[in-house]
């Protein structure tokens, strides 16, 4: 990953990040947040599986299952723990196999989230120069 593109996945995580901390503003909320925040680290900790493969798992469950932001911050995270953008691709495309019809449009909305954070995915995209899919 080149410079510029770590610098905005930097910038992203941390505006994101940003955002959650100010949705806790009363203290009953916060308290939840803060208690989630820790159950989300304890549960992304290198184990038997790296931060790296729990970052490309809740990218592709994330994809399917929540908003947009959700499965961008984590291939954000994934991408920071020394995902390639090839690795990403594998794992939308096994979230797209799980979820059918309604995964590839949450696959095209992903691979627009990752060229706003600099990710060059026109390798990845595949297909032809007209725009229809490639392959046989």
């Amino acid at each position: 990953m080149d410079q510029s593109t770590k610098n905005k996945v930097n910038q992203y995580l941390r505006f994101a990040l940003k955002e959650i901390k100010g949705i806790g503003v009363d203290s009953a909320r916060a308290r939840t947040l803060t208690n989630f925040y820790k159950f989300h680290n304890s549960a992304m900790e290198d184990g038997v599986l790296s931060r790296k493969q729990k970052e490309l798992i809740a990218t592709g469950i994330a994809m399917l299952v929540c908003s947009g932001e959700c499965s961008k911050y984590h291939a954000a995270e994934a991408l920071r723990h020394g995902a390639t953008p090839e690795e990403l691709l594998e794992t939308m495309s096994v979230a797209m196999m799980m979820g059918g019809g309604p995964g590839v449009f949450h696959a095209i909305e992903l691979l627009q989230s990752l060229r706003e954070l600099g990710v060059d995915v026109s390798a990845l995209e595949g297909g032809t120069s007209d725009g229809t899919p490639g392959g046989g």
